[in-house]
């Protein structure tokens, strides 16, 4: 039997009295004020030990709501278990705490970069179709209503890229239920984007842009098409999400500044997402160029027309040095020199050689043979 001088304070009041409590070898409790009567009895299921922290009591929680407090701030209870005792130690020793103030940040960044995102996109694999079909449709329908107008293109140019269209997908036998074009007008200039449900929405400025050199442009529907393929949408938005539930565990209950903070940490860490994203799609789009037979340099020249169009629109400051490297992790999009590089080292790669779609299919099926089959590698609103 062990017995401990302390203070007890009586449930749902706070008036307290010196007590002595006794803890018997099998747990029962027994609490008496200092003259010997009872206040309080009972097995242990009716209290619990506080947690332990170095340098303070351990409080016996009644469960009536009562409270007993050693005077002793040493004392420990016979009965703590064996984790409350470890994790006393632990934070009693400076060593641990150094240890911790390093391991801890560390393996938060290994969540961000590395377990966040694998299991979000695990997870995405068991959504139901519904859910990429009614986020891409509802997508497209705000958009409409926002930053896109009606296409103001030529009926024969947009059925000569829809007939693109529809004989890319054949040839890299992609169900075209699954994907579907649109043209939109837009003052964001020469764009083109892909949503959760399959659809790739190119703007009038982008066609017009690659209306001379039509390879160009199926480079970049292939792009677009590899984040569809990729689902990149979804996995966007469950690694969204996931994120800011981990931030708002390690930041707690934000208001203010810290849910700014709490934003752009988010911000930064999809923008990185986006980035690798972004690389897996141009990789696609260098595969499937190589499938249809055309060279992945069509990718790269995509890329400069775009850098130029962009240039033509307006110049952007260049910056050196560290801020240099602070706009690159701010970029949702990989450097597009980067990008121009990485096409032409595949396409220096590609055995194939450049080729015309409409010069001669028999040629593509020829190379592809009647049993090609896609393989997949494994969709975010995403733009190029």
């Amino acid at each position: 039997m062990t017995e401990v001088r302390g203070c007890y304070i009586h449930s749902g009041c706070s008036a307290a009295q010196k007590a002595v409590a006794a803890l018997s070898a099998e747990g029962v409790l027994t609490i008496r004020a200092l003259d010997g009567s009872a206040l309080m009895s009972g097995q242990p299921t009716d209290y619990r030990f506080a947690d332990v922290i170095p340098g303070m009591a351990v409080d016996l929680l009644i469960a009536d709501g009562a409270l007993f407090t050693p005077d002793d701030a040493s004392y420990r209870w016979p009965s703590l278990s064996v984790a409350q005792r470890l994790l006393e130690r632990l934070e009693s020793r400076w060593l641990m705490a150094l240890l911790a103030l390093i391991i801890i940040p560390l393996f938060i960044w290994w969540l961000v970069q590395r377990g966040i995102p694998a299991a979000a996109d695990a997870t995405v694999q068991w959504l139901p179709q519904q859910v990429g079909e009614e986020l891409g449709q509802q997508t497209l329908v705000i958009l409409d209503k926002t930053y896109l107008q009606p296409t103001a293109l030529e009926q024969e140019l947009q059925q000569s890229v829809r007939q693109r269209w529809q004989f890319m997908l054949s040839e890299l036998q992609l169900p075209a239920d699954d994907f579907q074009l649109h043209f939109r007008a837009t003052a964001l200039g020469a764009n083109a984007f892909a949503l959760a449900d399959g659809s790739v929405i190119v703007t009038d400025a982008l066609v017009q842009l690659m209306a001379d050199s039509p390879d160009v442009l199926t480079a970049v529907l292939l792009h677009e098409i590899g984040h569809v393929v990729h689902q990149h949408n979804l996995k966007g938005v469950a690694r969204g999400a996931a994120t800011t539930l981990l931030y708002s565990m390690v930041l707690g209950d934000v208001e203010g500044g810290g849910e700014l903070l709490l934003g752009a940490g988010i911000g930064l860490t999809q923008s990185a997402y986006s980035r690798d994203m972004e690389r897996e799609a141009d990789g696609y789009a260098h595969r499937q160029l190589q499938r249809l037979g055309l060279s992945a340099e069509l990718f790269a020249e995509a890329m400069e027309r775009l850098q130029l169009s962009r240039v033509e629109e307006g110049p952007t400051e260049q910056v050196e040095g560290f801020a240099s490297h602070l706009q690159n992790y701010l970029s949702s999009h990989p450097q597009s020199q980067r990008r121009i590089d990485a096409a032409r080292q595949a396409a220096s790669n590609d055995l194939s050689g450049p080729a015309n779609i409409e010069a001669d299919p028999s040629v593509i099926r020829a190379i592809e043979g009647p049993d090609a089959t896609l393989v997949e590698v494994d969709d975010e609103f995403d733009d190029m």
